[in-house]
């Protein structure tokens, strides 16, 4: 199985489950790690292809805010009942990932 389409399927399977259910806490941690090794293998343009090239259930992940070492992206699930918000940063100092799929969606 490719890179792209194991992570299309990781969320695909983490947008169908209840907020903050266990399972969505265990793919949440699971996706998060994933993004972090390719962060630090190849570095944030690589995160930034891979999540653009993503086609997800509901449709693409809309990058939101780009900045030299932070990228995040968003994208609304059930009706905007739901908000899917990834955010990658890399810089000298640490590399973080950050998968966030909450009830609500904010701007």
């Amino acid at each position: 199985m490719s890179t792209l389409s194991r992570f299309a399927r990781l969320f695909d399977r983490l947008t169908a489950l209840r907020v903050r259910s266990r399972k969505a806490g265990k793919l949440q941690a699971e996706l998060e790690h994933g993004l972090l090794k390719i962060l630090t293998a190849d570095g944030l343009r690589a995160v930034e292809r891979l999540l653009a090239a993503l086609d997800v259930r509901n449709g693409r992940l809309a990058l939101v805010d780009k900045q030299p070492t932070r990228r995040m992206w968003r994208q609304e699930v059930a009706d905007g009942r739901r908000e899917l918000r990834i955010t990658v940063v890399k810089n000298r100092m640490y590399r973080s990932t950050h998968v966030h799929h909450r009830k609500g969606c904010c701007s």
